[in-house]
């Protein structure tokens, strides 16, 4: 498993992180449980790009853990190098459409990262066909645990755009 290499202590992959940071490539991990590793990488590469994804949920975590587990991830919003992806949030939900048990999940990573550093995203991987992509997309687009509209903005895509560095469309 490739978080297993990420993370070893024998030092197999600590050439990837300088690396990274110098060349101005960001990463998107998913590392459940290893929020702590992730802090040291940000700490000692701050100029390193870190979107943590899918709420650095697993979808082996018990629903009684979930609490704990994003309570860890927004302590990662200290650092200004790290954003977090808001995906797949039907699959860790145990409701229907629409999954109104993780809106205050949700609401906790909007307000420790700010919108700025949160990022929408389906992983229509996880669905494994069970869950349609409007849903998806319904849940952010009409959901109810944004401030306001700009927030929703934000979350939908500019963000992402801003930290990746990708031009604007004029569409």
């Amino acid at each position: 498993e490739f978080r297993r290499v990420l993370f070893r202590s024998d030092g197999t992959a600590d050439w990837l992180w300088p690396a990274l940071e110098k060349q101005g490539l960001p990463v998107m991990i998913h590392c459940p449980g290893q929020q702590e590793k992730i802090a040291a990488i940000a700490k000692s590469h701050p100029h390193l790009t870190i979107i943590v994804d899918h709420m650095n949920l697993s979808t082996r975590l018990p629903v009684d853990a979930i609490p704990d587990s994003v309570r860890a991830t927004a302590q990662l919003a200290r650092f200004e190098n790290i954003s977090v992806k808001l995906s797949s949030v039907p699959v860790y939900s145990r409701e229907a459409f629409p999954y109104r048990n993780m809106d205050h999940h949700l609401r906790h990573l909007l307000d420790s990262f700010g919108a700025q550093r949160c990022h929408w995203g389906s992983d229509l991987s996880h669905g494994k066909g069970k869950i349609k992509y409007q849903d998806y997309v319904r849940h952010f687009t009409e959901g109810t645990f944004f401030h306001n509209e700009e927030e929703r903005r934000q979350v939908l895509g500019i963000s992402l755009q801003k930290i990746l560095n990708w031009p604007r469309s004029h569409s």
